[in-house]
This record gives structure tokens, sequence and C-alpha cells, in this order.
């Protein structure tokens, strides 16, 4: 294998990535299409002369702060196992955004995320682990929001009837929860599992992503890597729970831009009120199957947050908020990606 290339590198290619990208962004540009067609108006635009800088820039320095909190979480848990440097961790959490982003229901975040650490001398056994107890924490996390969603009231909070959605998005989690704990006692059973629900995966978007050569290659190795999860129990633990604060922290930050954005629109809005609807929204579009919920989460976000913003706002407050949360981090995770699968030129 030549010097610094990937098993992975093969599926991750240059025109792979800028195909995703301008998908990703046609799927979100119809949605916001459609969101402008039923809901703006004169005012609409007239708002755009309303924006405050102020809290704009705020919500650009809470997505520099999530991109290094993103980074912070990776290199925490990925020393546990080997030595990994800082930017090397940003670098790798920016691919999992974006990829993540850029393929259905999420499912090319994991891969990136193991192609950047691996490329940065973690090996592919190592690299795994690391992406899947970062995928763990998250998990984790969106369970909690599960359980403050319930015992806040929700439905209240949003004016709208969301158990099915709810009870859908945390099915979702525990069912993921528990193939992680039973991995770690059964791996080969758990591997095919997981190849099970890929295939349902490529069922609902009408591809057959388990005979793609990077999916086969993952769940091999992912046989591999039970000695580097037993890594975490036995010195890990720490850094586990580091590892879950830092996540904590992170979709806290992330809920708390949509805030930013709607008082830098001008408007009045319950902190809380805004979180909560934050959470809902991400359990309700973490696995939809259009590349990173493009569509979806513009749609879904409006609904649930026209309890604060205006009809005639909306619009507004879904490209500002989506620009901060997604659109940026998937440019600049996509410019690292490219860099990193330029062809080396030869040393000497």
């Amino acid at each position: 294998m030549p010097e610094g290339s990937s098993p992975l590198q093969r599926d991750i290619t240059p025109s792979y990535i800028r195909r995703r990208i301008r998908l990703f962004f046609l799927f979100s540009f119809l949605g916001l299409m459609a969101l402008f067609l039923f809901t703006s108006s004169t005012d609409t635009f007239k708002a755009l002369g309303r924006l405050k800088g102020g809290y704009l820039t705020l919500a650009l320095m809470l997505t520099l702060l999530d991109w290094i909190l993103g980074g912070g979480r990776v290199y925490v848990l990925s020393n546990v196992l080997s030595p990994v440097s800082y930017p090397a961790s940003v670098q790798a959490s920016l691919a999992n955004l974006c990829v993540g982003a850029i393929t259905p229901s999420q499912t090319g975040g994991g891969p990136a995320h193991v192609f950047v650490l691996h490329r940065n001398g973690l090996s592919l056994p190592k690299a795994i682990a690391s992406a899947v107890v970062t995928f763990m924490m998250t998990v984790t996390v969106l369970l909690l929001m599960a359980l403050w969603i319930t015992v806040a009231g929700a439905e209240a909070a949003v004016g709208m009837r969301l158990q099915s959605f709810f009870r859908l998005g945390a099915l979702a989690f525990v069912g993921v929860s528990l193939l992680f704990a039973l991995f770690l006692v059964r791996p080969k059973l758990t591997v095919r599992l997981m190849e099970a629900f890929i295939r349902g995966i490529g069922f609902v978007v009408g591809r057959k992503l388990h005979l793609r050569p990077a999916v086969r290659r993952f769940l091999m190795v992912l046989e591999e890597c039970r000695e580097s999860f037993n890594l975490y129990w036995h010195r890990g633990k720490v850094a586990l729970l580091f590892g879950l604060l830092i996540t904590m922290i992170l979709f806290f930050n992330k809920f708390a831009i949509a805030w930013v954005v709607v008082r830098g629109l001008g408007l009045p809005a319950l902190f809380e009120q805004v979180l909560l609807i934050q959470a809902i929204l991400t359990l309700i579009t973490y696995f939809a199957p259009s590349p990173g919920a493009s569509g979806v989460a513009e749609l879904v976000s409006a609904a649930l947050m026209s309890r604060i913003v205006p009809r005639t706002l909306l619009p507004i407050y879904t490209v500002l908020w989506r620009f901060f949360t997604m659109y940026i981090g998937v440019i600049v995770g996509g410019v690292l990606l490219l860099r990193y699968l330029k062809p080396r030129e030869p040393k000497g």
C-alpha cells in the first residue's frame, strides 16, 4: 500500500465528495425554495435590513466553538488508544460532519472520521473504535435529551403533537445503544446485525449499501476492534466521562446557535423553549434518509420554530440557522477532505 494511503480512500474520492456535496445543497435548496414559496412576503426581505450584526457574529463564534469542541472530543477519546494531535482530531471531526451531512442517514460520517485518523497514524481498528465510541457519546446524550423532552412536556412547548415522531427517534437511539453493548459481548453477532441494519437503510433509500466495498471492509475490520474497546474499560473511564461531558456541551452549543439567530432577527425567545425545540428536531431528523436531513431539516425546523418565529421570517431564520450549524461546516470539512485526497508528490 502506498505511503499515507488508506483502505477507505478507494471509496472516499474527490469526485464522490464533490458529487455528494452538490446533492446535499440541491436538496437543501429545494427545501428552502418550498419554504420561501409558502411563507415569504415583502416583509421577509425587509427583515434583512434589520438583522443584528452582533448576534450573527456571536453565532459565527459559536460555530467555531462547535468545531473546537468536536475536535476536543475526538482528541480525548482517541488518545486513550494511541497519540493523535489536536489539529488531526479537529479535521477528523469536520470530516465526520461533512460526509455525515452528504450521505443518507449520516452513514458516511464514521468512515470519514476513520479515514482522517488512519491517515494521521492510528491503526484501522483503533480509528474505528474511536469513531464508534464518539458516536456512542452522541447517542447517550440524545437519549438524555429524550428523557428531558419527556419531563419538559414537548408538545406544550411547540404546540404540536409529536408523540409518534418522538417515540420513533427514541427507539432508534435505544436500539443503537443496545447494539453497542452487545458488541462488547458478541462482536461477530453484532457485525451481522449491523449488516442487516445497513441493508434496511439501503432498502429505504433504494440502494444496496451493504454491497459497497467500503461497507464490507468496515464490517470486517469492526470484528478486529474488540481489543481497542477493552482499552477504554481498562484505562479510559475518565476519558469516557470527559468525552460525555464535552458531548453535552457540544449539543448545548449547537442548540444555542438557534436562539442566537432568533435574537439576531430582533425577536424575543425563551432560551429553554428554543433548546427544547432543537432537541426534538434532532431526534426527528437524525436518521432522515436524505443527505444530512437536507430538505427535511429545513421544513421540519420551520414547522417547529413557527411558534416562535413569525411566518414571514421563517425563511430567513432557516437559512441563517442551517448556515451556521451545517452549511459552513460541510464546506470547510469538504475542503479539508479534498486536501487529504490530493495525490502526494513523491519525496526527493
